[in-house]
């Protein structure tokens, strides 16, 4: 009876080992890994709150980083866009990806304001119709409220936007016009104070053209998108 202990024993191990580099081997052996510093976080935090595999995730950060995404993401959470399809919003520093999934594969990402994605239809994100407005309005657990905008604002003149969110915490804004995501100063990610409230004040490009444009402030895992409108 000895004599087939050690074999079977052996061979137990042989089969955890296995199954331990086919979890987590992809993550360790990535060549991503070597390279970005940022990269373990990522995929745990995307794993962790969207259950894809390692490889999948491995993959998606591929996609990432080809954009550019520089830093770990401070947010990865479900949200759904206004044609009703569910996506992961993903917020790294300034910037905001959607992330869609078809049974756990990575179909499409777009980074807010520019298209990238191969599989998907070229598309302007950047200006809303009017008429479309209350579509563009999403929060995904309602912490996150929208309290004034200086809408609409004629081009060369300051905006401000308040938000109420969570006490503390920080929130970020990004601006996107035709020409792709404002770097204007006051853009900033901020801390709200003791009782959730965040101002952000900016000034609108005086060549900006007359339209209605994307807004979104994220942070504490939520996110609210809404529009500016710029006059002449």
């Amino acid at each position: 009876m000895k004599k087939y202990i050690f074999p079977l024993l052996l061979f137990t191990s042989v089969i955890f080992v296995c199954s331990c580099s086919e979890t987590s081997g992809r993550k360790n052996d990535s060549e991503y890994a070597a390279v970005y510093d940022f990269y373990e976080d990522t995929v745990s935090m995307v794993c962790e709150k969207s259950g894809i595999t390692s490889r999948e995730a491995d993959r998606l950060f591929g996609m990432l980083v080809e954009k550019r995404m520089e830093k770990s993401p401070s947010s990865f959470y479900l949200m759904t866009d206004a044609d009703g399809n569910e996506y992961y919003n993903l917020t790294s520093g300034l910037d905001v990806y959607m992330v869609y999934l078809d049974d756990g594969i990575v179909t499409k990402v777009l980074l807010y304001g520019e298209h990238f994605s191969p599989e998907t239809e070229s598309k302007d994100a950047d200006a809303v119709p009017a008429e479309t407005y209350r579509d563009y309005i999403s929060v995904s657990e309602g912490s996150i409220s929208l309290e004034n905008i200086t809408s609409p604002v004629t081009a060369g003149e300051t905006a401000v936007l308040n938000i109420k969110g969570r006490p503390f915490t920080e929130y970020s804004v990004s601006v996107y016009y035709s020409s792709g995501k404002s770097s204007a100063k006051g853009l900033e990610p901020k801390i709200s104070d003791e009782k959730g409230y965040v101002e952000w004040s900016w000034k609108i490009g005086a060549k900006t053209s007359p339209g209605n444009y994307k807004i979104v402030i994220a942070g504490g895992d939520e996110a609210i998108e809404t529009v500016i409108e710029v006059v002449s």
